[in-house]
């Protein structure tokens, strides 16, 4: 009774992700210094550095794996140290 429409999952591309994850992490770094010359350094500007992070790698990466999640993280690691020290 039921069709399979299930789509195959697409494949990963792993340098097209981490393009896409050091892009959106610049976005999230220039949250990072906006907040911080406003003189109020929260939380918030770190949640929006690694939802910008990983929608990046999903969008030029095509999928989001563990590898990628952990890609993704290693690059806001680095990217939080930017951000500070531009702030």
């Amino acid at each position: 009774m039921f069709l399979d429409n299930a789509q195959p999952a697409p494949s990963e591309n792993i340098i097209g992700g981490l393009v896409g994850a050091l892009l959106g992490s610049v976005l999230g770094v220039i949250v990072m210094v906006i907040f911080g010359q406003l003189g109020r350094f929260s939380a918030i500007s770190g949640l929006i550095l690694a939802v910008c992070s990983i929608k990046g790698y999903e969008m030029l990466g095509g999928t989001v794996s563990k590898k990628g999640i952990a890609l993704s993280m290693l690059i806001v690691l680095g990217m939080t140290y930017v951000g500070n020290y531009l702030d």
